[in-house]
């Protein structure tokens, strides 16, 4: 019936193997300085910044226009309302 001992298994990759996994093995990531980090963070965040800001400035040119938008129906609504008004005052 065997040896007797247990026998672990890892499944590691493509296939089954009786090995450890190696533990230390170099990664394929990048050690920066922390100098170089945070010229870069920087970098970053000043242009996020950037175009936040140009999509608040969009933001609020869509709010104006929508705003003349609502100005302009609500008096064509009104002008429609009078009209009906006087029609059927014409038709009395």
């Amino acid at each position: 019936m065997g040896d007797g001992g247990a026998v672990r298994k890892r499944l590691v990759g493509i296939g089954v193997s009786c090995k450890k996994p190696q533990e230390n093995v170099a990664s394929n990531s990048l050690i920066l300085p922390k100098e170089v980090m945070e010229s870069i963070i920087s970098v970053v965040v000043a242009d996020v910044q950037k175009e936040l800001s140009a999509e608040r400035e969009e933001i609020a040119k869509e709010k104006k226009a929508h705003a003349a938008r609502i100005v302009e129906m609500k008096r064509a609504a009104k002008e429609q309302e009078m009209g009906d008004d006087l029609a059927t005052q014409r038709n009395l």
